[in-house]
């Protein structure tokens, strides 16, 4: 097994070293005579070959650790072809690994009952590796030369606690954060870093940790997208919404642009983020259509009903884009409690001396 679990560390060296040395001893307890296959995860042509002792031995000290991974099953078929056609009489099949779940699909294996078959498993001295499991932004938006918080959670499935374990963010070949993890034995760890972005467009990013020596897992790739500004389209019965543009105007990120009803310019929809239905009483099949080819083209869609709408043109515009349709409308007297000022929704919305605090 030359996979990269195998870069995991013993006394002795690193499994792959341990396990190269195993199979030197095991060919030296047979004749001169007799013939090897060396059978490695890269499943190299070259593998279907039988070796002398010596041969074997010298191939062995150029195994190198690489990034293909194999079943024990896909293994054995490949081991029983070979020896089946070696016209031997006494054939032996050995599989030294660390045997990890992945590969290890034992019940699954269909012996030919003409090989002995031997498992050799090695184990790391106390197994420390941790991996990057995820990432997420605070924000869902990642606004140009503004502040960005990114959320990464790294994973430690060793048999060790990890400390100070490094992190680093890298945008477009530019280092932009750096951290230090502790991360407790099978256990997770969440940390922020806080960076901003200079260039719009599409970002290439990576995030990455120094966990050694288990090191193929450390590195996490990821792309978003960053605009100067968001266009978003308001569409009004008659006259714009003073709310939407309170809500937007203040915001050099937001450049909210109107339209009436009855004057859709229907080609200018590709160019926003998001459109906004701003109180319609109806909504014909016509802009329903092309609602529908926006949202499918990855566009947010908010509608704000009229609560004198007509509920067949709004149930078939949601109908069309997949959403449960209106049946009634329901009025109730309801009272707000308490805001809870730490959802993200309100983040930005009221200053510290509102009265909201409370």
């Amino acid at each position: 097994d030359n996979s990269f679990s195998m870069e995991a560390v013993t006394r002795e060296g690193t499994l792959l070293d341990v396990a190269k040395k195993r199979a030197k001893e095991i060919a030296a307890a047979y004749k001169p005579s007799d013939r090897f296959q060396l059978l490695t995860n890269d499943f190299d042509p070259v593998d279907q070959r039988l070796l002398s002792r010596d041969e074997f031995v010298n191939a062995v000290d150029q195994i190198k650790i690489g990034p293909d991974s194999r079943k024990a099953g896909e293994i054995l078929s490949r081991q029983t072809d070979v020896l089946n056609n070696s016209g031997s009489e006494q054939k032996s099949s050995v599989m030294i690994s660390d045997f990890q779940q992945t590969m290890a699909d034992f019940s699954s294996l269909r012996q030919d009952s003409a090989i002995a078959i031997s498992l050799i498993p090695v184990k790391a001295d106390g197994l420390s590796n941790a991996y990057i499991d995820s990432c997420w932004f605070s924000s869902p938006v990642v606004q140009w030369q503004q502040p960005a918080e990114l959320n990464i959670r790294i994973r430690n499935n060793g048999d060790l606690d990890m400390e100070a374990v490094p992190v680093k963010l890298t945008i477009n070949g530019v280092q932009k954060a750096v951290a230090a993890a502790n991360v407790p034995s099978g256990n997770y760890t969440d940390v922020k870093l806080t960076f901003t972005v200079s260039d719009d467009g599409w970002q290439r990013a990576m995030i990455g940790i120094v966990d050694n020596p288990i090191t193929f897992d450390d590195n996490f790739y990821f792309s978003f997208f960053v605009s100067k500004f968001a266009n978003i389209l308001s569409i009004n019965n008659n006259v714009p919404s003073p709310y939407l543009k309170a809500l937007f105007g203040n915001e050099s990120y937001f450049k909210l642009a109107t339209s009436d009803i009855r004057q859709i310019d229907y080609s200018s929809f590709a160019q926003n983020r998001m459109i906004i239905l701003n109180e319609l009483s109806s909504i014909s099949s016509g802009l329903t259509s092309e609602l529908t080819k926006f949202v499918d083209n990855g566009g947010t869609l908010v509608i704000v009903p009229d609560s004198a709408m007509d509920f067949q043109s709004y149930s078939d515009c949601f109908r069309s884009l997949g959403v449960a349709p209106i049946t009634s409308l329901v009025i109730n007297q309801e009272k707000v409690e308490k805001l809870i000022l730490e959802d993200q929704v309100f983040q930005g919305v009221f200053s510290s001396g509102s009265g909201l605090n409370n």
